[in-house]
């Protein structure tokens, strides 16, 4: 049991995530390369010694405080294809009108 919880907790290496579907759920500690601030979103490219990946944030996620080199702990981020690129997303909704009645 302990060697399945150690292997469901490790970080997937990029070329890993490549070979993915678009819809997986993906979770890990990745490594800062580059981050570029845009109007809408940042996009955070992480990297590992098997390649690099672009990770798309908005909300809340929009420019967070971090630098190259920085560890970025990620949770709960889709695989999507985007411009013909895989590539990580945060999905953050909000909902102006409040909660839904289901009736």
């Amino acid at each position: 049991p302990n060697r399945i919880i150690e292997i469901a907790n490790k970080t997937p290496k990029i070329s890993q995530l490549y070979k993915q579907a678009s819809g997986t759920m993906v979770y890990g500690l990745f490594m800062l390369q580059k981050k570029s601030v845009h109007k809408k979103n940042t996009i955070y490219e992480i990297q590992d010694n098997t390649g690099s990946m672009d990770v798309v944030g908005s909300g809340k996620w929009h420019n967070i405080k971090c630098e190259k080199g920085d560890k970025l702990r990620l949770f709960c981020l889709q695989l999507r294809t985007v411009d013909r690129k895989l590539k990580l997303v945060i999905k953050a909704k909000k909902n102006k009108e409040g909660p839904m009645n289901v009736n």
